[in-house]
C-alpha cells in the first residue's frame, strides 16, 4: 500500500515536471500538486 502511494507522489512530480517543460501550463501544475498533497497526507 505504501508503495502505491510513493508511486502517486512521484506520478505526481513529473506531469508537474512535464508541465513546466511544456511551457509552465498553471491547470496541470494545480491538478498534480493537488494530486502530490492528496498522496503525501495519504501516506502520513
Amino acid at each position: 500500500m505504501k508503495m502505491i502511494k510513493v508511486l502517486l507522489v512521484i506520478a505526481a512530480v513529473s506531469v508537474s515536471s512535464l508541465a513546466m517543460a511544456e511551457g509552465g501550463s498553471d491547470r496541470i501544475f494545480d491538478r498534480a500538486h493537488a494530486a502530490n498533497k492528496a498522496a503525501m497526507q495519504a501516506y502520513k
